[in-house]
């Protein structure tokens, strides 16, 4: 999904706010149900799931807990990864996880937007996946430098989630 697709780009998140410019949020919250559960929702329809959950911050896009709050409603198993250094989130994406990154100011945005780290790749590098361009998911990054412009934030587990899904999550006793 692309937040500026003119299918959803002009709904106004939350009321108020134009998915274009503010929902990263629930557009990236979407790609990973859609792509992981058996759900289907669209950016709009995932917008007005964060919207009645409270996960909205008008003018702002999303509070962190847009994360947790959201995977887990959803049945996916999240934990923040924050602190992660290079080789944590190697292994994390080598084990079968996505990182969701809260980004700074850097290549990705001059705020906070939401990507994903979906994939390692054997020369260390890694594919994304932003909602905001597609030629950033396009490219290969390298991991230490999207570490380097994770946001400064450290609530609700940010500025780095691993995701698991249920055939790759782990076996700890509950």
């Amino acid at each position: 999904y692309h937040q500026g697709d003119s299918r959803w780009g002009d709904y106004l998140y939350g009321g108020s706010d134009p998915i274009k410019y503010y929902g990263c949020g629930p557009t990236v919250m979407a790609m990973l149900v859609n792509a992981f559960t058996d759900e289907q929702v669209t950016p709009v329809e995932m917008a007005d799931w964060c919207s009645e959950n409270r996960c909205h911050a008008s003018k702002s896009g999303s509070y962190h807990s847009i994360v947790t709050k959201t995977l887990t409603a959803f049945g996916l198993q999240v934990e923040s990864a924050a602190g992660a250094d290079r080789d944590t989130a190697a292994e994390l994406l080598s084990s079968g996880h996505v990182l969701v990154a809260l980004m700074g100011k850097g290549q990705f945005t001059n705020g906070g937007h939401f990507i994903l780290i979906t994939q390692l790749l054997e020369n260390g590098n890694v594919h994304i996946a932003d909602c905001n361009s597609y030629e950033n998911t396009n490219m290969e990054w390298d991991l230490e430098q999207v570490l380097s412009e994770l946001n400064r934030a450290r609530d609700s587990g940010s500025p780095l989630w691993a995701v698991s899904f249920p055939d790759t999550a782990s076996n700890e006793s509950p």
